[in-house]
């Protein structure tokens, strides 16, 4: 007996992407959705499978980029440890060209005399981490 027909809607297609973007499995997926086999997944929601984590990391890296610009030390140690730095090696390469890519959120303890947000300033910043001026945006205009 053949099997039921899928016709995803448009809040299947929504569901499908969330749950790739917060790094559920195919399995995990198809599960939740009912449908039997991670082939039947594929084949009507690639586009979501593919976009929903990269979707969801250029949010977080948009929203850490904000933060950082706004003058959020926390946001900006994080950009110029993690994300700035693998920019380079990464660029142009999809999630699964490059398996070495694991962005952590969690810096570690910073030191109490670090946290005062009157003592970090741009400079701070680019001397705990020995960089020169022109590499932290924003502080072009810092004597």
């Amino acid at each position: 007996m053949p099997r039921k027909a899928l016709h995803p809607t448009d809040e299947d297609r929504r569901m499908v992407k969330m749950l790739a973007g917060v790094g559920m499995s195919r399995e995990e997926i198809a599960l939740k959705m009912g449908i039997k086999q991670t082939k039947t997944l594929r084949k009507y929601f690639k586009e979501e499978l593919d976009l929903g984590a990269i979707e969801a990391d250029a949010r977080v890296k948009s929203r850490i980029y904000s933060d950082a610009m706004a003058g959020n030390t926390k946001a900006q140690e994080l950009w110029l440890r993690y994300i700035s730095s693998n920019r380079s090696s990464f660029r142009g390469q999809l999630p699964q060209q490059a398996p070495g890519l694991n962005i952590v959120c969690d810096p570690g303890p910073i030191p109490e005399e670090q946290t005062n947000p009157t003592q970090n300033t741009a400079a701070d910043v680019r001397a705990r981490f020995n960089i020169p001026a022109k590499q932290v945006p924003g502080a072009e205009n810092e004597k």
